[in-house]
């Protein structure tokens, strides 16, 4: 499995959010952070995103989709990889740049 760089970050994010909207225990946090950094640091081959920013930037622009959900994309372009998202619109814009989708 690979991913950006931004992975735990993003992982803690939505961990924070959740924790706002009452979908997660404050006190479960810690478990969420820690199970973040494990598996980033074991599981999954991380990847800078300085070095995928041009091509995220031109599908961004391209696709009026965020340079965080263009990350993923362009290093499944990199990686000649099916991508693996939750997220419809960024499915629809791998398979418009000829990434395959991978269902979880």
């Amino acid at each position: 499995m690979a991913s950006v760089e931004l992975l735990v970050k993003e992982t803690c994010n939505a961990a924070v959010t959740g924790v706002r909207r009452g979908e997660i225990k404050k006190s479960d946090i810690d478990r969420v952070i820690e199970v973040a950094l494990r598996l980033s640091s074991k599981n999954v081959k991380m990847f800078p995103q300085a070095e995928l920013m041009e091509s995220a930037i031109r599908i961004a622009l391209g696709n009026s989709l965020t340079i965080y959900d263009s990350l993923y994309i362009s290093l499944a372009q990199t990686l000649r990889a099916p991508l693996l998202s939750l997220d419809l619109r960024q499915e629809e814009v791998a398979a418009r740049v000829g990434i395959e989708s991978a269902k979880p």
